[in-house]
């Protein structure tokens, strides 16, 4: 662990710079920074997927699909832990605590090294076991496949070893700073790795490439993590074996939907591998990767809210919890729904233009349709997860989510190995269960644990979305009919007439009112100059 300080002995607190320690102020300039970054991820998981199939060919790109999806495993080791830390440096900041936040992050790291160390452990006998077991499967690049699973599972380690550091950034509320490392890391990586192919390279110079830039992301992290904390230390005399406990505990919480859908994902994508073939593979990660795209849309304006809440909860602030809670999931239904309804209706056009003719199709366009619809509930319940997660209950939902994901599993396998029902049969154990927990049980149990009345709960969170869905439908059916023959112009006509609709409405409804003066003031400043008004 670092060294911040030579003595063994931890130093006296040291005073927090004075703001808003609950970042309510900075929520609207946090979500917008995470979606800058997540462009950047969309942007490079439009192109190399394209880039790979083209230039070495299905089976490659099924080969790391199946490889990511095998080494994610590994994040199952520290996503519960990890999601800890950004809660307890938000809460010790507010309390003014120094010295709690070093030792919480002293804690956490030790725990994270002990699990670094194990996921190499494990990357070395996957990479040595696995592709033996799959080699007809993996076909051709089984030998690759072992390179790619050591070098991806040793990013995976670095990773876990050094997040407590991303945790101190964002529970300084400063996930600007956080998303401009996550852009920068990833639009690097993916234009090198775009290049290293296009000039012949391989997928084991891909994991080269992915190992690098995690050693990058990482160092930086630590660089911020200190320059906004100058007091923080993390070494040995600063773990506390009772704040060990309480991480661990409260990360427990947050691991169990985590374990459950990495499972549930992870035993799917291994399932097709085996009884179809690593192409359909391929065929199946490329809708779930446009409804996961989506998904993450939502899910970084979500993460802003745990460090929020958690200092709201320290101040004792319930009812400003309650209207956080409302504003959120609503905020959430506003962002989700037209992403599914734009998957949903241009879906095969969309698969078309980015993969080619071999990715789309009808059944192609019904899988998306499936995975699609199925994971709103999920991407609406973020929100309120990260809230909860901010209190301290997620317990519950949590294991209500794991045990979603383990039927989710058991019914892709019997729809595979007994039925034959296909990719699409697979798509549909996956998300029934999915929107069964995540549409209905978790928004009762978030109103329950804040008193609030569940129907007036959801009438004020799901009217103005669904209203505004409506013209944006109809400009995409709209587009599609008008060019019925022409994908590329049906794509762009009927999205940028739904946009041009949602645009005044989202402005009208969602923006929130100082947002909206800020950006109209910048206007008003940068047009001439501002005329003082008489107090």
């Amino acid at each position: 662990m670092t060294q911040a300080n030579p003595t063994d002995q931890p130093t006296p607190n040291e005073p927090v710079a004075d703001g808003d320690v609950s970042g309510r102020g900075r929520l609207a300039k946090n979500v917008v920074a995470s979606w800058l970054a997540q462009f950047v991820v969309i942007a490079g998981g439009f192109i190399l997927p394209r880039v790979v199939n083209d230039q070495i060919g299905q089976g490659a790109l099924g080969v790391w699909d199946f490889a990511w999806s095998l080494t994610g495993l590994f994040a199952l080791l520290q996503s519960g832990i990890v999601s800890s830390v950004n809660r307890f440096v938000a809460k010790h900041r507010a309390l003014n605590d120094v010295d709690g936040i070093s030792s919480a992050v002293s804690s956490v790291t030790l725990i994270l090294v002990l699990l670094a160390s194990t996921i190499v452990a494990m990357a070395v006998g996957f990479a040595f076991f696995v592709p033996h077991y799959l080699e007809t499967q993996l076909g051709e690049f089984a030998g690759q496949a072992r390179w790619v699973i050591l070098l991806l599972g040793a990013s995976f380690a670095i990773q876990v070893a050094t997040s407590a550091y991303g945790g101190v950034i964002t529970g300084h509320h400063r996930w600007d700073i956080q998303s401009g490392i996550h852009a920068s890391v990833n639009f690097a990586q993916f234009l090198a790795m775009i290049t290293a192919v296009l000039l012949g390279g391989g997928l084991v110079t891909m994991g080269i490439i992915v190992l690098a830039c995690e050693s990058l992301g990482r160092g930086a992290r630590m660089f911020f993590a200190y320059r906004l904390c100058p007091g923080l230390h993390v070494r040995p005399g600063f773990v506390r074996r009772k704040m060990m406990g309480q991480m661990v505990t409260f990360g427990g919480k947050s691991l169990l939907p985590d374990l459950g859908g990495l499972l549930e994902y992870q035993m799917i994508n291994v399932l097709i591998t085996s009884c179809l073939h690593v192409t359909m593979l391929a065929v199946y990660a490329r809708p779930l990767a446009l409804v996961r795209q989506a998904a993450t849309l939502v899910e970084r304006f979500a993460l802003v809210l745990t460090p929020t809440a958690s200092s709201l909860k320290a101040s004792k602030s319930n009812s400003a919890l309650r209207d956080l809670l409302t504003k959120s999931t609503r905020a959430g239904l506003y962002l989700a729904l037209p992403m599914v309804l734009g998957l949903s209706i241009m879906g095969d056009i969309l698969l078309q233009v980015w993969m080619g003719e071999e990715y789309s199709g009808r059944s192609s366009w019904i899988l998306l349709i499936v995975l699609a619809v199925g994971h709103l509930a999920y991407m609406v319940q973020l929100p309120i997860k990260n809230i909860l997660a901010g209190l301290n209950a997620h317990g519950r939902p949590g294991i209500a989510n794991f045990l979603s994901a383990l039927v989710s599993a058991a019914g892709a396998a019997v729809a595979l190995l007994f039925y034959d029902k296909g990719l699409i049969g697979v798509a549909l154990a996956v998300t029934i269960p999915m929107t069964l927990v995540n549409g209905v049980y978790v928004p009762i149990y978030a109103c329950r644990q804040l008193k609030m009345n569940v129907a007036t709960y959801f009438v004020a969170c799901v009217k103005g979305p669904v209203l505004c869905a409506i013209p944006f439908s109809a400009c995409l059916i709209g587009g599609r009919y008008a060019f019925p023959d022409q994908p590329l112009y049906a794509l762009i006509s009927g999205s940028a007439a739904g946009g041009m609709v949602l645009l005044p409405l989202y402005w009208w409804l969602v923006l929130p009112q100082k947002f909206k003066k800020k950006l109209t003031g910048n206007a008003t400043r940068e047009s001439g100059p501002v005329v003082p008004q008489p107090s």
